[in-house]
């Protein structure tokens, strides 16, 4: 469907009565003072919207079976409906090709527009003076190029090149511009020119991180880093750039070497922290390997009961007829540890203590240091009762005593 106009308390409003018009393009909205009650309609067709503009410093007109068009025209047809474009230069001009839907026709002097597809179709006419030259530019690789067109004799053009992000312009590659190096290309028009430039991306460094551990990757002498939450460290260089790299270690892990692809330019100790330099004459990749640090975690021997872990490896048990190795467990750094004290018969858990001191229930420690815990049990104590009494006949009760 195709937007065609607004109607209602919008037929007023001079930026969007009329579709057809300058002053209201597609896609401009409605604006309503909320004075009173306001009624609105969208008004919306089924068919294909054309616009027509006129480009370059020529003059011309288009015209077709239904649509005459002066420096911009547009008209709505019905779906499957087809139209012929006409362009025809004015005196001092020529035609020089057409865009947009009408691409495919080139220099002909008419286009085909088939109403069918995307809801809205655009086509440019392009009219320059005579006696103007072309400047064609070709990009090779990833960027664009500033200035090309249709010029009038004796024009003097700066051409300027511009990389994509992450990318590098290599230099110019034709008669016209090679003299110019990677710098601004100056070219006067006397005759149809062709530039050529060619670009490509910047070599990319990626470091990555291996194994369970974190740590810092850092480039030396620069602010690029990679710190202990980041997957990987990754950044364009310069081509040629020598890059040093430095792995640090956090409390957590500890660096145990370089490897992967190109590791080796990291110099003959892998297991140094200081890696490089590596020349970025092309994409390089390696990892820096990082191993969580193993902390201890030590139950002090009950004299009765036992503490025991929960869902985790390795298990500990530890209790009064245990060995101290089993008492005693190794974990990764940041590992979560649930500790559960169970009693003897007759014998009552009462308390944590040592580094679960204060916990009630389970105890849920996170290993980040060594770790001692302690868990305090008392025996349950029975207390006998003796109950002796008199009966009370004259109020038809009993009297007594307890004694233990």
């Amino acid at each position: 469907s195709v937007f065609t106009g607004w109607s209602g308390s919008c037929l007023d409003n001079e930026q969007c009565a009329v579709v057809s018009s300058d002053k209201c393009p597609l896609g401009v909205p409605c604006d309503i003072t909320l004075n009173s009650d306001q009624s609105v309609s969208a008004n919306f067709i089924k068919g294909i919207y054309l616009e027509v503009t006129k480009r370059g410093l020529g003059t011309g007109t288009v015209t077709g079976q239904s649509i005459n068009c002066g420096n911009t025209c547009s008209k709505t047809y019905n779906f499957g409906e087809s139209e012929v474009l006409t362009a025809k230069p004015d005196i001092g001009s020529k035609f020089v090709g057409w865009g947009g839907a009408c691409a495919s026709a080139g220099i002909n002097l008419t286009c085909l527009v088939k109403m069918e597809g995307a809801p809205r179709k655009a086509v440019t006419a392009e009219f320059v003076p005579i006696g103007s030259f072309r400047l064609n530019t070709v990009v090779l690789g990833s960027g664009t190029i500033r200035g090309g067109g249709y010029y009038i004799e004796g024009t003097n053009v700066i051409l300027t090149a511009a990389p994509v992000s992450g990318g590098v312009f290599n230099g110019w590659e034709d008669d016209n511009c090679r003299l110019f190096g990677k710098g601004n290309c100056t070219i006067r028009m006397n005759s149809d020119k062709l530039v050529i430039g060619r670009f490509s991306e910047l070599p990319l460094l990626t470091v990555a991180k291996g194994n369970n551990g974190k740590g810092i990757i850092s480039v030396i002498g620069t602010d690029i880093s990679c710190d202990a939450n980041c997957p990987e460290l990754s950044h364009n260089f310069d081509l040629d750039t020598p890059v040093n790299l430095r792995a640090g270690e956090d409390t957590s892990s500890t660096f145990t070497g370089w490897s992967g692809q190109n590791a080796g330019e990291c110099g003959p100790d892998l297991k140094s922290r200081d890696c490089g330099p590596i020349t970025m004459d092309k994409a390089k990749s390696l990892t820096a390997n990082f191993t969580l640090k193993p902390m201890t975690l030590t139950v002090i021997k009950p004299a009765v009961g036992r503490v025991q872990t929960t869902q985790i490896l390795p298990s500990l048990y530890c209790s009064s007829s245990s060995t101290a190795q089993d008492c005693t467990k190794t974990y990764n750094y940041g590992d979560k540890i649930v500790l559960q004290a169970l009693p003897d018969s007759n014998y009552s858990f009462v308390s944590w203590g040592d580094d679960c001191q204060g916990q009630v229930g389970d105890c849920v420690i996170t290993i980040n240091k060594p770790l001692t815990v302690s868990a305090n049990f008392i025996a349950k104590t029975t207390i006998q009762i003796n109950i002796e009494g008199v009966q009370d006949k004259s109020r038809g009760a009993e009297r007594g005593r307890v004694t233990e």
